[in-house]
């Protein structure tokens, strides 16, 4: 899926610009950003259930033809539509943070929240990252119209609390004919930088996520990748199976569990980041540009997929 952006920074200018969404690419996004709940292995039925419930609407040859797919008739749910069609928008958005904005981690507003305790209540954005120098919130739309209005999503970018040193509004929309992005960057507001704050949230998000590295439910290899170290994860070996009750005979299951072996990439240091966290100095892990390998996607945060 190619991601067609009008992006407006700080400065007003209006650059368009083309990223490159593949699908593995969306469904670490989607899996993580997109649920709005911390990663952890106690997570990971729902993780499943997720995927399937949603499966339908990225169906290969329309997310290849840059648009999400509509459920055959007998399936269609316009509440569940619209569902999906707000979690793919924080999904890009998130994705798009990482390609424009080029931050480290991205974490839902909530759990900011939560950290500061300030009451969940009234609007906030959906979205709080972090790169090097700036602490930023975005506020996300996702929807199936072709025109989508800017406006309410600046303002609500600002909402929620927690000072920040810029915000976005990132809308996708037509989502379901020719996606379209809109990343709109307002004026730099100069906040201090929390850097307790990205301590605090990537201990919750690395340790959350290293309780996957268990042999008594995975198998577990060594991958490397651009000079460095990861911990490849088999997620569905026979053991796992058994306890997720997977019917071998089911045919979307096995072309799944057999032919994709989808494999979870961790980070070689991630007891370090779960016990200490990160910092504004640790530098993101970035995919080779003209690395075409659609086997492997590799986020700035050095959490990723793999398939066979």
């Amino acid at each position: 899926m190619i991601l067609p952006v009008e992006y407006i920074d700080r400065n007003n200018n209006v650059i368009l610009q083309n990223h490159r969404l593949t699908r593995l690419a969306f469904a670490k996004h989607f899996g993580l950003a997109g649920q709005f709940f911390a990663p952890s292995l106690n997570k990971l039925f729902r993780s499943i259930g997720f995927f399937f419930i949603y499966s339908p609407y990225f169906q290969k040859n329309d997310f290849n033809n840059n648009r999400f797919s509509e459920p055959p008739i007998f399936l269609s749910n316009p509440t569940e539509k619209g569902h999906f069609s707000n979690k793919a928008g924080i999904a890009i958005a998130d994705f798009l943070s990482k390609r424009i904005d080029n931050s480290i981690l991205t974490v839902t507003y909530e759990a900011a929240m939560r950290y500061h305790n300030i009451p969940i209540r009234n609007s906030h954005p959906d979205l709080l990252a972090f790169n090097k120098n700036d602490l930023f919130a975005i506020e996300v739309k996702g929807s199936s119209k072709n025109t989508v209005d800017m406006t309410g999503a600046k303002t609500q970018s600002t909402s929620g609390g927690i000072n920040v040193n810029f915000s976005v509004a990132c809308a996708s929309y037509n989502l379901y004919n020719n996606i379209k992005c809109k990343y709109y960057d307002p004026v730099d507001n100069n906040f201090k930088y929390d850097s307790n704050l990205l301590e605090g949230l990537s201990k919750s998000y690395y340790k959350g996520l290293s309780e996957y590295l268990n042999e008594d439910y995975f198998e577990i290899n060594e991958f490397n990748f651009q000079n460095e170290k990861f911990h490849e994860i088999g997620l569905f070996n026979k053991y796992f199976r058994h306890l997720l009750g997977f019917s071998i005979h089911n045919e979307q299951l096995t072309n799944i569990l057999d032919i994709y072996s989808p494999k979870l990439l961790l980070p070689e240091k991630i007891f370090d980041f779960a016990q200490n966290g990160i910092s504004r100095d640790t530098l993101p892990f970035i995919m080779n540009p003209n690395d075409k390998e659609s086997n492997i996607y590799i986020d700035n945060d050095r959490v990723g997929l793999k398939i066979i």
